[in-house]
């Protein structure tokens, strides 16, 4: 069995092409589900929608390192596990340092949790920056729990007002969950994509707010990782059961698999407003800098707008200027200024790191001269106190010189005694 996956493997491998400009990949992407055969049937409809895309997508049952990485090359662009039981992974090579070294290789991964799940779902947490709850405690709410509740208050109707919705949409009504809950532990690139109710709690785990049910990384390669407290906000039942289930899973389908909050770069300007020469700058000339960015939106590249935390900073060494970008419409952004009268190797930076979007890092170059000699200012106000010393030792040259050759003494004549 396990040879036959490794020839599949090799062979998958050595069609695979790199991404190219025009689209997020320029080959089908490779997407493999690690799913129980009853979760088959639970999730069919996640896996359904995954062969929509157009994905050649692969369904196991227990997880294979040799399904992550064929001779140090990564064959696999989506990796979706559902099923991570001590059952599942038994016998399986797979730990959390190699699921983070295939994120780290440009992979995306989506792990879901639950009740039963074994040691994989806490390293892949503890990686992406999250702690789950120590014996997997249900998240608990005795003020808002679903019409669907059984009675023991852990099936909870959650609202997704504040959810992050780069990454996951929602209907109106709410949405259903049941399950642990996770807790942010630190990292940077870790954020919460959906939080629990204020009047929840999941033992003395977390409580309110701080409980998290799904969590979300963007690593700095642009790798996605999401963490998802229980497989059963995942299944067909919820999604039957809330819209609110179902677009959400749609949604973090979409993000994990690349096909939206997806930001790149289109153009990179740097316009002189004085007239001179094409590529001439000099110091303390005033110019318009500009970046258009697009972003991926139902398999089409639209203009990236409705930003108002978008920055731009002049370095050399260290920031010189730091001005915020103006949005012109259709994803263009600009801002103008008069570059300091320091000339060298400049560099104009933007980074731009929001929750949910890929990153936006974009340097461009360019040399500053200084002023040439006939650039100079003539007459400089500064220097009006040197300019009339200057005149007045003149003049008083001009003075002393006239009396001296334009007036003598009249010699007077000896009188007679």
């Amino acid at each position: 069995m396990y040879s036959f996956i490794r020839l599949a493997l090799v062979t998958l491998a050595s069609t695979y092409v790199a991404a190219g400009e025009t689209d997020f990949y320029a080959h089908k992407p490779r997407t493999v589900v690690v799913a129980s055969k009853e979760q088959q049937k639970t999730h069919a409809g996640l896996i359904e929608l995954l062969q929509s895309y157009d994905h050649d997508v692969t369904v196991k049952q227990k997880a294979d390192v040799f399904g992550v990485r064929m001779l140090g090359e990564r064959i696999i662009d989506n990796l979706i596990i559902l099923d991570n039981t001590v059952d599942a992974l038994a016998k399986s090579k797979v730990d959390g340092v190699q699921l983070m070294s295939y994120v780290d290789s440009g992979g995306n991964l989506l792990i879901a949790g639950g009740v039963e799940t074994g040691a994989l779902f806490d390293q892949v947490a503890r990686h992406a920056g999250f702690v789950t709850s120590p014996h997997n405690l249900q998240l608990v709410d005795h003020f808002v729990p679903h019409s669907f509740d059984s009675g023991n208050h852990q099936t909870i109707a959650v609202e997704t007002a504040k959810a992050n919705k780069a990454v996951l949409e929602t209907d109106a009504s709410a949405l259903i969950y049941n399950g642990p809950a996770l807790k942010i532990a630190r990292g940077k690139l870790s954020f919460a994509v959906l939080r629990a109710p204020s009047t929840s709690y999941a033992g003395a785990h977390c409580h309110g707010e701080d409980c998290v049910l799904v969590g979300g990384m963007e690593a700095r390669n642009n790798a996605r990782v999401l963490v998802v407290g229980s497989t059963d906000m995942l299944s067909d039942a919820n999604a039957k059961a809330s819209k609110s289930n179902e677009v959400a899973q749609k949604s973090m389908m979409e993000w994990i698999t690349m096909r939206k909050s997806v930001v790149r770069t289109r153009k990179v300007e740097v316009l002189s407003l004085a007239p001179k020469l094409e590529g001439a700058y000099t110091v303390m000339d005033e110019v318009e800098y500009a970046i258009e960015l697009e972003e991926l939106v139902n398999g089409e590249w639209v203009g990236f707008t409705g930003r108002s935390d978008l920055q731009m900073t002049y370095t050399r060494m260290d920031p010189f200027v730091t001005r915020d970008l103006t949005e012109a419409g259709d994803g263009r952004y600009f801002t103008r200024f008069s570059l300091p009268d320091v000339y060298g190797l400049f560099t104009f930076k933007v980074k731009y790191t929001a929750h949910g979007y890929s990153w936006v890092d974009e340097e461009l170059t360019l040399v500053i001269k200084p002023l040439r000699n006939n650039m100079h200012q003539r007459w400089i106000p500064g220097a009006f106190p040197y300019y009339t010393s200057a005149l007045s030792m003149m003049g008083g040259v001009l003075a002393v010189s006239f009396v001296y050759l334009y007036h003598s003494d009249v010699p007077q004549k000896n009188k007679k005694v």
